[in-house]
């Protein structure tokens, strides 16, 4: 069972192993004496490691932290229920005079709780003269603040925004660092669900693991105003989780939570640690959510045991999907079959294959899409709560069926079901930009730039979503800023000579085609860029003679005949255009769903082929 309490404290330092009892002392603030009496009479969480005939004690400070939680707030019970001697949080830091008025006042049982605040307020005035003469740290009594006042005052300027930092695995078991992911990623799914809440994707999260940055820091380049973090400490008998919940930016505890799970000594320590992740994170998550928003409706549910193997299987798949390359995608899908052929009714895994086939579909729709499809409704058929499986399916359905009315529906589905996912509002955001409706676009892919600052991709779609507004230059700056992060990343080389040929700067577009082409390969991108380059340079023959060249290398899956299309239009040839076209639609590419956004394509708008082609895809 888990124990959580507020903690109004400062847990900066929440990361030590504490190696003597003078560490621990010191870092309690207290002599050996005090500290070997509270661990004999009030379980504080000391370890022993037996060596021979020989025995040390060590501790996690982030364990000490959550035992002063408790204690602390079993302090803070007594007083808000009139107890006789309740004991004050936070005392060590008080003056002597200050706690001795305090704690007369509290020893009578005549008080009134008015007269109690008044006390508490003059206080507060008192402690604030003491420190600013004795240039002291700053001071808070704050026994009368209910868990939602301290919520409140740690979330009044804005929304909540919650960041789940990667666990520390205080075990040292580095080559098992996906263990305490596991966790991570857990625990940010289920706090994802509320709708009160939004949380913070792990794949921004996750660039501060193993890292020193300050809290506050990591708050601000997360965009975050609370920070949840914990550790996973596990060996042959138990596994121990902690969890904070902090005010970054006073980096004051709010609550915390301590979970012990008792391992089955038939199974290796991995095996334990996978099966017990699932519960404890659906634990930890339920009592963030009701502290965070005072529902208990809004706390998550359990989910169905899950055999070790198969989530193993499934968090090594999604390690490699997240890669995005073509061989990490093809190690993904053999991880996600493998989790169901072990268990074929694990939803998770189904739609892990929907994502591996939809991030290869731009090549082959017409054997990929169906795949993904496929596993997609699976997915949603097994586990109808997973906004993952509607995400997919969604994508699918706008991608494959060009189902445009009825995609938006299951985007909304996903929305509903984990507002903080970013990739639903991502993908909702490019689909939403394809039919032309380029402010709801914008906001939508902004969303999943709140939920995911970080993601160079979402980045970029949000700069492409500027362009098709016609706002170039956001659009380049957005871009600038991407490469700037990561002067490697090729979608936003890709994407900025396309607003800088839209913005008819043809050297710029040139520049930046030829980083694409050194970075991926791809020579068709540069000589199509160089089709509109030649053509407005009066060159009009080289220009045709380039595109005769990319006509002979259609093969290419690179250049379909949609892009062949774009580069007739570069020439002025509609004619052979609307022929692409055509075939592109009978081939059925999930391009043409972009026909009326592409630029390309403005000035044949009005072509009667061209309005044929726009309804039979479904747009309007």
């Amino acid at each position: 069972m888990g124990t959580n309490s507020v903690l109004p404290e400062s847990s900066a330092t929440a990361r030590l192993r504490l190696d003597s009892w003078k560490e621990i002392a010191s870092y309690l603030r207290r002599d050996i004496r005090t500290v070997q009496l509270w661990e004999k009479n009030e379980a504080l969480p000391v370890h022993r490691h037996v060596h021979m005939a020989r025995a040390s004690v060590y501790a996690y400070s982030i364990e000490l932290d959550a035992w002063g939680t408790s204690r602390r707030s079993s302090a803070m019970r007594a007083t808000n229920s009139l107890d006789p001697q309740p004991a004050l949080p936070n005392s060590e830091r008080v003056s002597p005079a200050v706690e001795t008025v305090l704690s007369k006042l509290l020893r009578s049982k005549k008080y009134s709780r008015i007269a109690y605040a008044a006390a508490v307020a003059y206080s507060l005035v008192l402690i604030a003269a003491l420190a600013a003469i004795t240039n002291r740290l700053r001071v808070s009594i704050t026994p009368h603040l209910s868990q939602q006042a301290l919520v409140q005052s740690a979330t009044a300027a804005s929304q909540p925004v919650l960041a789940v930092l990667p666990f520390q695995d205080l075990s040292h078991r580095t080559s098992k660092d996906y263990l305490a992911d596991g966790l991570t990623n857990d625990l940010t799914t289920e706090i994802g669900r509320s709708n009160k809440l939004r949380v913070i994707s792990s794949r921004s999260a996750t660039r501060f693991k193993n890292t020193q940055i300050p809290l506050e820091q990591i708050a601000s380049s997360l965009h975050a105003n609370l920070l949840l973090e914990g550790a996973v400490a596990y060996s042959g008998k138990q596994m121990h989780v902690t969890v904070q919940l902090i005010d970054a930016q006073s980096e004051r505890s709010l609550w915390a939570g301590s979970y012990k799970r008792t391992f089955n000594n038939a199974m290796s320590i991995e095996d334990n640690v996978l099966s017990a992740q699932e519960d404890v994170a659906d634990e930890a998550a339920a009592a963030v959510i009701e502290h965070l928003t005072g529902d208990a409706s809004e706390a998550v549910h359990p989910t169905r045991p899950t055999d070790p193997d198969v989530r193993m299987a499934y968090l090594m798949g999604r390690y490699f999907w997240n890669k995005r390359d073509q061989a990490s995608l093809h190690t993904a899908l053999e991880y996600f079959e493998q989790a169901i052929k072990k268990d074929a009714a694990y939803a998770p895994a189904y739609s892990g294959i929907a994502d591996c086939y939809i991030l290869w579909g731009p090549s082959d729709p017409r054997q990929t899409f169906p795949q993904a499809k496929a596993a997609a409704l699976k997915a949603v058929e097994l586990d109808p709560t997973s906004a993952e499986a509607y995400t997919s399916l969604a994508l699918i359905t706008s991608s494959l069926d060009w189902d445009f009315a009825k995609a938006e529906g299951q985007f909304q589905k996903a929305i509903q079901l984990n507002p903080s996912y970013a990739v639903a509002h991502q993908w909702y955001g490019l689909m939403l930009g394809d039919l032309g409706k380029t402010d709801r676009s914008i906001n939508e892919i902004k969303q999943a730039v709140q939920l995911d600052p970080l993601s160079p991709m979402i980045g970029s779609e949000l700069a492409m979503a500027y362009a098709r507004a016609g706002r170039y230059q956001e659009a380049v700056s957005k871009l600038q800023q991407m490469l700037a992060m990561n002067p490697d990343f090729v979608p936003a080389h890709l994407d900025l000579s396309i607003v800088y040929e839209s913005m008819r700067e043809y050297g710029k577009a040139q520049a930046e085609r030829t980083s694409y082409a050194r970075l991926t390969g791809d020579s068709v991108a540069l000589q199509s860029q160089l089709v509109s380059q030649e053509w407005a340079a009066g060159k009009k023959d080289e220009a045709r003679r380039i595109v005769q060249s990319l006509r002979e290398r259609s093969g290419d899956n690179r250049l379909g005949n949609f892009r062949m299309a774009q580069n007739y239009m570069r020439i002025g040839d509609k004619e052979d255009a609307l022929a692409c076209l055509e075939q592109s639609y009978k081939d059925h590419s999930w391009l043409m769903i972009t026909l009326l956004v592409e630029p390309t394509f403005a000035s044949i708008h009005n072509d009667q082929h061209f309005q044929s082609l726009v309804q039979r895809v479904g747009l309007q």
